[in-house]
């Protein structure tokens, strides 16, 4: 094997200033090839390549499927496409959403460590919620480097956090030491690992094939009573050290908290439409209540009165249940946001 780092990135809320400074002091001459995601909205252009490219010295590209990875080059998850890192090659697939993203940031640091075992660094930046701890924890699992922003240095701590608490990392410093770290990295010459976790041989082509046979998730977790909040497929738990995990066979992945976070979007979904259901017979009943009313048809009227405030009543239970649906779903926000960078 080659003497090849690769660094992969992962940040989300306040990532674009991160990503700009953290830029701005690399090299020129730098020698490894970096990768990137950032969470970012599928619904409008993204001019990131731009940004990075003023902010610093090297070139910036979003990624396309099949080019070969050059060192010296930044390569960004183009919106709504997860980067893939097979040996000295990209791939850029739109699988499945893990942690309710594409791109999300676990696929990218998996195939790494998969790709490029001891010789992979995962770096974590500002963010929220928890995307990117399971593919910190296999970059480990397969010798490399974990490095993680000090959470009171981040915008938003929470994906900071998430890594320290569930992964031995090697690294937890402000945001403007990452890169001398990353550059004393990239000048060691690691032990190679020749033996790659079972779990994350079977689990990394997922990205790309979306659809696994049930046999084969079994060997990676364990089947629970829970279904799939995006399509209501069969759940299967993984747990790595105190970090639990799930997975359909369709291949969407959650943690624990973006698994709630997306039961609470369903159930507030079929909420309202449960409300707008209730909301439209109580009208028609009413209509009805109505008509047979001018018909004198006063029994009649009567009944479907009554049924048409049994409607309505209902529908008012519903808009109480999704006014405390948003209570209780709400997790502990972050510290407020710093100016985001355009």
């Amino acid at each position: 094997m080659k003497n090849h780092h690769v660094i992969t990135i992962g940040t989300s809320a306040g990532g674009i200033q991160a990503l700009k400074t953290l830029v701005s002091q690399l090299p020129k001459n730098f020698p490894a090839s970096i990768h990137v995601v950032l969470h970012i909205s599928n619904e409008a252009p993204s001019n990131l390549p731009t940004i990075l490219k003023k902010a610093g010295q090297l070139s910036v590209s979003f990624s396309e499927d099949g080019e070969r990875i050059e060192p010296g080059h930044i390569y960004i998850a183009p919106p709504d496409f997860h980067q893939i890192l097979e040996y000295d090659r990209i791939r850029v697939i739109r699988g499945p959403r893990e942690n309710r993203m594409r791109p999300a940031i676990d696929p990218l640091f998996r195939s790494a460590a998969v790709a490029y075992t001891s010789y992979a660094t995962g770096v974590i930046l500002t963010g929220m919620l928890d995307d990117g701890t399971a593919g910190l924890q296999a970059i480990k699992a397969c010798g490399g480097t974990a490095i993680v922003q000090d959470p009171k240095d981040a915008a938003y701590s929470s994906m900071p956090e998430s890594a320290i608490s569930n992964v031995k990392v090697d690294w937890v410093v402000p945001l403007n030491d990452i890169a001398a770290l990353l550059q004393q990295r990239i000048r060691q010459t690691p032990p190679v690992i020749k033996e790659v976790p079972a779990h994350l041989l079977l689990e990394v082509p997922i990205a790309q094939n979306a659809i696994t046979k049930p046999a084969i998730m079994d060997r990676i977790g364990k089947p629970v009573a829970q279904s799939c909040p995006s399509c209501g497929g069969p759940l299967w738990q993984m747990k790595n050290g105190s970090l639990l995990r799930y997975r359909c066979h369709i291949g969407h992945a959650f943690s624990n908290r973006t698994l709630v976070e997306e039961q609470s979007e369903a159930t507030e979904k079929a909420l309202w439409i449960a409300l707008r259901t209730l909301e439209e017979r109580a009208r028609l009943l009413k209509n009805m209540s109505d008509n047979y009313a001018q018909k004198g048809a006063t029994s009649l009227a009567k009944v479907h009165e009554e049924r048409s405030a049994e409607a309505f009543d209902g529908a008012l239970h519903i808009r109480s249940l999704i006014r405390d649906l948003r209570i209780v779903s709400e997790f502990p926000t972050d510290k407020k946001p710093k100016k985001e960078a355009s």
